[in-house]
């Protein structure tokens, strides 16, 4: 599981090991906010290669982008009108890039 030491990943891999559903690996960034006894915890980036012990069957993919890997970055927007065709104006925007 990505993202296992998030709020909805915490819940699932709790749910998930009560279930006794097997071993399960969750890989997250974030230290585990419970230890449990069939969940191996690897912390690492998932945006970077990540080697784990086994093929999974099941993937939850529950990461998200860590605020700390976006940029806002200006970006100059040239309006165009549908009627007219030719441009109108320009007006300049933000927009969120991750790293």
């Amino acid at each position: 599981m990505f993202g296992g030491s998030g709020f909805i990943g915490t819940k699932l891999v709790g749910e998930l090991s009560n279930d006794g559903i097997g071993k399960i690996t969750s890989v997250d960034l974030l230290l585990p906010r419970m230890k449990l006894p069939n969940v191996e915890f690897v912390i690492a980036d998932i945006g970077e290669p990540i080697a784990l012990k086994e093929r999974p069957e099941i993937v939850f993919n529950l990461a998200a982008v860590s605020l700390a890997l976006v940029k806002l970055v200006p970006l100059i927007v040239s309006v165009v009108s549908p009627a007219t065709g030719p441009e109108v104006g320009e007006m300049e925007v933000t927009v969120s890039v991750a790293l």
